[in-house]
């Protein structure tokens, strides 16, 4: 990869943690405490381009609950940090390939 397109790749994915870490403080301050326990709490960023959040749910009964009842909070809370055009969308995602939400976990259960 030239440094051009690193550079651009690494503006890409500071520039998504960076919404990302926003759009959880969001949703952990306008959630309820059983909203972020329920559910919120364990989703985590996949990718963010041409205005396209991706979030990752540990499982599908977390995905399923989560689209189910949250999708649009969590696109809501997106469209203000972001703007109207940005869209949400969800998928499945491997707790294990997360080192830090493995160690995120493992805490929260003591």
């Amino acid at each position: 990869m030239d440094n051009v397109k690193f550079d651009l790749w690494r503006k890409r994915v500071q520039g998504g943690e960076e919404i990302w870490v926003a759009l959880r403080d969001s949703l952990r301050g306008n959630a309820s405490e059983a909203v972020w326990a329920a559910g919120l709490n364990t989703l985590r960023l996949v990718d963010y381009h041409d205005n396209e959040i991706v979030i990752g749910a540990p499982n599908q009964i977390q995905l399923l609950r989560v689209q189910q009842r949250y999708l649009p909070f969590i696109t809501e809370q997106a469209q203000l940090l972001v703007g109207h055009d940005v869209q949400v969308s969800l998928t499945i995602t491997n707790p294990a390939d997360d080192p830090g939400a493995l160690a995120t976990s493992k805490r929260s259960r003591r």
